[in-house]
């Protein structure tokens, strides 16, 4: 019988990183692996994208205390060869249960985005009761993953964690699965109209992804070239977004269709996708649209963006919160967009299969399914 490898997730919402551990269970099910699916609670929208042989253990509990308690009596029930736990709430129950329950289970945390600026907009009772608990509870993880070199290098400087413990492994992505949906119709009705271009952003309606100044630098860009502008996505801002766009008369030509299961097709029919974000983790979404053929422009945000980027050589980074240079970025690249082949090459070194020989490495098995 094949080890047990353990992924845990607290839902399966709409995120980059709710979609990473579904393609990590994905690759790890095609390696040999048999993988478990531990999720807090069964709710959110990727639940349609689980893939098949991959079982889901589910804890029905949405409560931090509770989800430790039953972690705890996973681990001693399964005995998974390895857990990997993804999002820090999760990092935090994953390394107490293991902890209380004395487990031989290694435990790998996974971090998706910079401390240092999540750590800067936290109310002051939340920075002084989290920093110490992240610092006590990292360093007794088994290992530590990151996905770029600047989280790793951000989360060293601001836990006190040795960087020799942080390992960098991108995210992985399907590259042909998302050639072959970017090519399905029944996209939004303006990615077919030509006679503007089409700016497209994807993301959760979150503070960090900063919508807000991605509309009001398309409120700049509209003056100088009418085009219309798409953000794919739900969250808790949407109301507020909204009223922005209202505000600047620009329901005509902003739409906020909400979250769809196939952005792809939208990239592959966009003019440009625009990144605007306060923080990234990689980024997933530029290195998707850009093995559409997608020109590209981003924030240059901690810490994902400049790693996939190459500092600016495959579009251009703005600063961020900073709408006229955002708008004059997108500018830039609508008139003189990159070459689709180049962008499609720069997306290949973050291919699943690329990424998954690392995941095989670390978990030390050389024919996982002859346990």
């Amino acid at each position: 019988m094949a080890d047990i490898i353990a992924i845990f997730l607290g839902n399966l919402h709409g995120g980059g990183a709710e979609k990473a551990g579904l393609r990590l269970a994905e690759s790890l099910v095609k390696a040999g692996f048999k993988v478990d699916l531990v999720l807090g609670k069964m709710e959110g929208p990727y639940i349609t994208q689980i893939p098949p042989g991959v079982r889901v253990v589910h804890f029905d509990t949405r409560g931090f205390f509770s989800k430790i308690l039953r972690l705890k009596k996973y681990l001693r029930k399964n005995s998974p060869k390895l857990l990997f736990s993804i999002l820090t709430r999760e990092n935090v129950i994953a390394l107490l249960a293991k902890l209380s329950s004395r487990v031989k289970t290694p435990v790998f945390i996974s971090e998706r985005c910079a401390f240092s600026p999540i750590f800067k907009i936290l109310k002051f009772k939340h920075k002084y009761l989290i920093k110490p608990v992240l610092r006590f509870l990292y360093p007794r993880a088994d290992g530590i993953l990151a996905v770029s070199n600047g989280v790793a290098d951000d989360l060293s400087r601001s836990l006190n964690v040795p960087r020799d413990k942080i390992q960098v492994i991108y995210n992985p992505i399907p590259l042909p699965e998302i050639r072959e949906k970017s090519m399905q119709v029944g996209a939004h009705p303006w990615c077919s109209f030509k006679d503007r271009p089409l700016i497209l952003a994807v993301g959760r309606l979150t503070q960090t992804k900063d919508f807000l100044t991605l509309i009001e630098a398309f409120a700049i860009l509209t003056k100088e070239i009418p085009s219309r502008l798409l953000i794919l996505g739900e969250g808790e801002d949407r109301e507020k977004l909204e009223r922005k766009v209202l505000e600047l008369n620009l329901a005509p030509e902003i739409q906020l269709p909400g979250f769809v299961e196939n952005p792809y097709c939208y990239m592959a029919q966009a003019s440009v996708l625009a990144v605007s974000s306060r923080c990234e983790g990689l980024a997933n979404v530029l290195i998707e649209a850009m093995a559409c053929g997608t020109p590209v422009v981003s924030t240059d945000c901690p810490s994902g963006p400049a790693e996939v980027l190459n500092g600016g050589e495959f579009g251009p980074l703005v600063p961020i919160e900073a709408p006229t240079e955002l708008a004059q970025g997108i500018l830039r690249v609508l008139k003189d967009p990159l070459d689709k082949d180049r962008l499609r090459g720069r997306a290949e070194i973050f291919s699943q299969d690329r990424i998954i020989k690392q995941y095989v490495e670390l978990i030390g098995a050389e024919n996982p399914a002859a346990g």
